[in-house]
């Protein structure tokens, strides 16, 4: 379960408000990645920031990942993965695999292509991330659909992920526990919620606890 969880935080640690829903049979959203449509509320470009949802000129930002209990302490004896994410001095991520990406008229991205993959993004009303869908295929074949939502203030946001005929279910609710003097979280405590079931077996369910710490450094 941790496997998706973090394969999913590393695509974006995002946000909310009016998020674009459509449709499916299963769980009443669209599992099909094509369709899924940028919000846009004016003609103004978006930054990487905005995307984010960052504060002030963001240069990089490196997150690294503890497990830990419920009691959320953590030392360098139960680090998990580090992400590097870099910005542009105007504001844009500096994507750093060999994918594809192809990015709207406000300069969002909107779909991502590699070799074996292909995701694409939707955004709410304030040029956030609010909604991903990814598709695999070869070794490992089948789609995941993430939606994210932030609190009114800000001061957490869950991603709620499903794959292909809910075969497994997760959804992490991350409460900001520090923040650094520009106004951006650097450290996080996350609840990881997950169900996972296979063929006729009763559903298998977890409960993992992490805290997230970003490094940011700005221009």
């Amino acid at each position: 379960m941790k496997k998706h969880v973090w394969i999913l935080s590393a695509c974006a640690l995002l946000a909310f408000t009016a998020c674009k829903k459509t449709q499916n049979n299963n769980n009443g959203t669209d599992s099909t990645a094509s369709q899924v449509e940028p919000m846009v509320s004016d003609a103004a470009m978006y930054t990487g920031w905005q995307q984010d949802a960052l504060k002030n000129s963001v240069k990089e930002i490196v997150t690294t990942v503890y497990f830990t209990e419920s009691d959320f302490k953590y030392d360098a004896t139960n680090v998990g993965e580090s992400t590097t994410v870099v910005y542009s001095e105007d504001g844009q991520r500096e994507e750093q695999t060999s994918g594809e990406f192809k990015r709207d008229d406000h300069g969002r991205i909107v779909t991502s292509d590699e070799e074996n993959s292909h995701a694409s993004f939707g955004y709410d009303e304030k040029g956030r991330v609010c909604q991903i869908n990814e598709e695999w295929e070869g070794e490992l074949t089948g789609s995941r659909e993430t939606k994210i939502t932030y609190t009114e203030k800000g001061e957490t946001h869950v991603v709620d992920a499903y794959s292909e005929g809910n075969t497994w279910h997760n959804v992490q609710t991350y409460v900001y526990t520090k923040f650094d003097d520009k106004g951006n979280w650097i450290e996080a405590q996350v609840t990881d919620e997950g169900e996972e079931s296979f063929e006729d077996e009763k559903p298998t369910k977890t409960t993992n606890y992490t805290v997230v710490v970003r490094e940011i450094k700005y221009y």
